[in-house]
């Protein structure tokens, strides 16, 4: 025994859809060919088959978008609304930026350079004033 795939439905709106034409679940069921009770089940339990909501369609003229629910898009976690890429390159270039500030904090990007200028003081040649003697 196979079962169909059902689909989630507003069961309430469909019960009410369907006594807005003026007929009962159970005469409904029966134009659709099911038991009295068909009809009644399918709106207690909020579900429907693909087969189920066509024959509702064509027969009752009731369209499924007045009742099915509307399954939710999966949301992706590979992108966002602000950012279009994906979520590994958004963390691969917040890995870059904070290896960049551990090199800045330890200095090695940013060291101080010193030259042997003329014009520096070098203790070999002797201060200013030793020299103007």
């Amino acid at each position: 025994m196979s079962r169909a795939r059902t689909y989630p439905i507003d069961g309430n709106k469909l019960k009410n859809l369907i006594l807005t034409t003026g007929i009962t679940l159970a005469e409904a069921s029966e134009r659709l060919g099911g038991s009295k009770d068909y009809l009644s089940g399918v709106c207690r339990t909020n579900k429907a088959t693909a087969q189920c909501m066509s024959l509702i369609a064509l027969v009752l003229n009731i369209p499924k978008d007045l009742y099915l629910i509307k399954e939710p898009e999966p949301v992706s976690h590979e992108t966002t609304e602000d950012d279009p890429r994906g979520v590994a390159e958004l963390l691969a270039d917040i890995a870059k930026d904070v290896k960049k500030l551990v090199e800045l904090m330890e200095g090695k990007e940013n060291e101080q350079k010193t030259w042997n200028l003329p014009f520096g003081d070098h203790s070999d040649r002797g201060s200013i004033d030793d020299r103007a003697v």
